[in-house]
C-alpha cells in the first residue's frame, strides 16, 4: 500500500510541468499554388506557344507636309508676232460672191494683260472659172493693212484666251479680166477706207508659241459702191511670244 501511494505521487510530480507550459503553435499551412493547365494536346499536334507581350511603342509621328505652291500666272511678253491662213468671202454685190485664199501677218503690243494694240496685213487671191469668157481667167487680189484693239475677256494669260477686236485701215483692189486680143488688157483698181470687228481665240501651245483661230466682218466700199461690200474673213495662225517672257510671282497671301 506504501509502495502504491509513492507511485501515485512521483505520477504527478511528472505530469505538473508538463501542463504548465503552453501548447505549441502549429504554423498555418499555406495552399499549394496550383500550376496553369494545359490543354490536352492531341498525337503529333505542337504545343502552341505563347507570344510574349512586348511593351507597347509610342506611334511614329509623321511630319506635317509644307502646303503645295500655288501656280504662278501664265507666262506673256511685250510684242508678239502671227501668221497664217486667210480666207476671204467677198461681196461682188451685182454678181455671186467670190471666193478667195490668202494669208495674214500681225504684230501686237501687249498693253495690258486684258488689252492689245495690234496691226494687221492681209492678202488674199482669187482666179475666177467661168463658161463666159469675158469672165473665164480674171483674176482677183485683195490687199488691207489694218490695226486697232484687242480686249481679252478673262486676260491673255490662260490656256484659252477669247477676245474681240475692232479693226480700221486701207484696202486695196485688184481685178483684171482675162486677155482678149486685140482688145486692152487693163486691170481696175482701187483704195478705199475699210473697218471690222471680229471675234476669236488663243490656244498655248507652249510658253512660247499660242494658236489662234479668228473670224471678222468687214465693211468696205469699192468702185463707190453703195451701200459697199459686206466681206466675211476667216483666219488661222500661230502665235509667237519674242523677247524675254515675264512671269509675275505669285502673291503670298496674308495669315
Amino acid at each position: 500500500m506504501r509502495q502504491v501511494s509513492i507511485l501515485l505521487g512521483l505520477a504527478l510530480l511528472l505530469a505538473t510541468p508538463a501542463m504548465a507550459q503552453d501548447p505549441a503553435q502549429t504554423p498555418a499551412q499555406e495552399p499549394a499554388q496550383t500550376a496553369p493547365q494545359t490543354p490536352p494536346q492531341t498525337p503529333g499536334e505542337t504545343p502552341a506557344q505563347t507570344p510574349a507581350q512586348s511593351p507597347a511603342k509610342a506611334p511614329a509621328q509623321t511630319p506635317a507636309k509644307a502646303p503645295a505652291p500655288e501656280p504662278g500666272p501664265a507666262p506673256r511678253s511685250r510684242l508678239d508676232v502671227s501668221a497664217g491662213y486667210t480666207y476671204a468671202n467677198y461681196d461682188q454685190q451685182e454678181e455671186p460672191r467670190l471666193n478667195m485664199n490668202g494669208f495674214n501677218l500681225g504684230a501686237d503690243i501687249n498693253l495690258l494683260k486684258w488689252l492689245q494694240l495690234g496691226a494687221t496685213l492681209t492678202g488674199d487671191y482669187s482666179r475666177e472659172s467661168s463658161s463666159d469668157p469675158g469672165l473665164n481667167g480674171t483674176k482677183t487680189s485683195l490687199l488691207s493693212f489694218m490695226t486697232g484693239p484687242r480686249i481679252y475677256f478673262r486676260g491673255h494669260r490662260h490656256q484659252r484666251s477669247y477676245f474681240l477686236d475692232g479693226l480700221v485701215g486701207v484696202s486695196h483692189i485688184s481685178v483684171r479680166p482675162p486677155y482678149l486680143p486685140p482688145l486692152p488688157n487693163p486691170a481696175d483698181k482701187d483704195k478705199v477706207l475699210a473697218w471690222g470687228i471680229g471675234f476669236g481665240v488663243d490656244y498655248a501651245i507652249s510658253p512660247r508659241f499660242a494658236a489662234r483661230a479668228e473670224a471678222d466682218f468687214v465693211k468696205t466700199g469699192f468702185f463707190g459702191g453703195n451701200p459697199g461690200q459686206a466681206n466675211a474673213v476667216a483666219s488661222v495662225s500661230i502665235v509667237y511670244h519674242v523677247g524675254r517672257i515675264k512671269v509675275p510671282n505669285p502673291k503670298k497671301k496674308k495669315k
